[in-house]
């Protein structure tokens, strides 16, 4: 599976440069430099793009009991993970529906925080993963053309770089609607009791 640094490369390389970069944390020289400006915002952009089957966590709530849950319109306040880059969900520990949110500043340390009446909750997230070997291959070619796009200015330099960057987006959003269609037919499979019945197996289940 792909690195970071291959990634980078790659993308480099789209753009016709040399792509010899070896290392981004830290960076070793100016490409390197650029992609370790560039690479974390390509990435987290991406992350926040859909619910990615693949990063998707669940984990029980940690209630927050030094908010003053008084100044919100909810009873409860909810730790939001650091890893969370986009809440999916929040449902009751019990029933394992869905209930009722929000997400916001609190007030004392500027932090985030998830409200609700709910007392039991699991939180269904994804999680920003920085191991890109586990990235599915639909996911590193997306990610692969927006450092593309990013990287344009900075390593062409040149009057032709904005057409450049609009055709690398325009790619993008394209790898990126294959991505999402191709991560939500891997992401859930029927139940075994889903699974539709031919009509032999109806006639003798009757």
């Amino acid at each position: 599976m792909a690195t970071e640094v291959d990634i980078c490369n790659l993308a480099l390389g789209l753009l016709g440069d040399e792509a010899a970069v070896t290392s981004i944390a830290p960076p070793n020289g100016p490409q390197s430099g650029h992609c370790s400006r560039w690479y974390p915002l390509a990435l987290r952009k991406l992350f926040e793009e859909a619910p990615w089957a693949f990063a998707t966590r669940r984990q029980k709530g940690v209630e927050l009991a030094s908010v003053d849950v008084g100044l919100y319109d909810y009873s409860h306040a909810f730790a939001v993970p650091s890893a969370c880059v986009k809440l999916i969900a929040l449902k009751d520990a019990q029933t394992k529906e869905p209930v009722e949110y929000e997400v916001e500043l609190i007030e004392s340390n500027g932090s985030r925080a998830i409200f609700t009446d709910a007392t039991d909750v699991v939180l269904v997230y994804v999680e920003y993963i920085k191991a890109a070997t586990v990235y599915p291959t639909y996911f590193t070619q997306a990610l692969v053309l927006l450092l593309a796009a990013y990287l344009v200015g900075p390593v062409k330099r040149s009057d032709s770089s904005s057409e450049m960057a609009r055709q690398l987006f325009a790619q993008y959003e394209q790898a990126l609607s294959r991505a999402k269609n191709q991560d939500a037919r891997q992401g859930r499979q029927p139940r075994r009791n889903e699974w539709p019945l031919s009509a032999g197996l109806k006639a003798r289940s009757i």
